[in-house]
């Protein structure tokens, strides 16, 4: 798909088409089958995506090829939380399953909860939980738990199951966890329509009809 600025507003522009969005992802196909208003006016206004990771998704819709997975597999499995691309959510998963480390275990556990990834969640638990004499090192891992005491109360259940000899193994139930991992005052706005999207300081994708 094709790429732009708009030279009078410095905006990045991309013009998609709107039978690739809705053949991809149930989000967009609802947008523009629907009475709401991404149907009449070809635009869907994405509030929380940087442009990069829009660029990635959309590079995905149209090839099914997932781009910059070794640095921006998080971002994109927001993406794909978001717009239900369940494949693709698979792949950022997977991909963050493998790069556990001590110094992101405590992220990972919150992306997972946040995004309904179940597999990384577990994972990121059961390594949490294992190393945990490590993970108190860590920078800011108490104050990414304390945002979401329902995360912690899940870690300190898990500690004591391993105390007791339990397995770790159990599937965790989903939390309420509901804030962001990022500054929402950091992130681009984002939008997709059947005119270039525009936005200054923001992406814009804009769906070609």
């Amino acid at each position: 798909f094709p790429t732009r600025r708009s030279s009078d507003l410095g905006e990045r522009v991309f013009e998609c088409h709107q039978f690739m969005l809705s053949s991809r992802s149930p989000v967009f196909r609802a947008m523009f089958q629907s009475d709401m208003t991404e149907a009449a006016t070809k635009r869907v206004d994405i509030q929380d995506l940087q442009p990069d990771t829009v660029n990635d998704m959309l590079l995905y819709i149209y090839t099914g090829n997932p781009q910059n997975l070794a640095h921006g597999a998080g971002e994109l499995l927001a993406a794909a939380d978001k717009y239900q691309l369940e494949q693709l959510k698979g792949i950022c998963e997977e991909r963050l399953c493998n790069n556990l480390e001590i110094g992101n275990s405590v992220s990972y556990l919150v992306m997972g909860d946040m995004y309904q990834a179940h597999q990384l969640k577990r994972m990121a638990l059961s390594f949490v939980v294992r190393n945990m004499s490590s993970v108190v090192r860590s920078r800011d891992w108490r104050e990414r738990l304390m945002d979401h005491p329902s995360l912690m109360a899940e870690v300190m259940e898990a500690m004591a199951r391993k105390e007791a000899g339990e397995s770790l193994s159990r599937r965790p139930g989903p939390s309420q966890a509901q804030a962001s991992q990022d500054n929402p005052a950091k992130r681009a706005k984002c939008s997709i329509s059947s005119t270039p999207i525009r936005q200054i300081g923001r992406a814009s994708c804009r769906e070609r009809v």
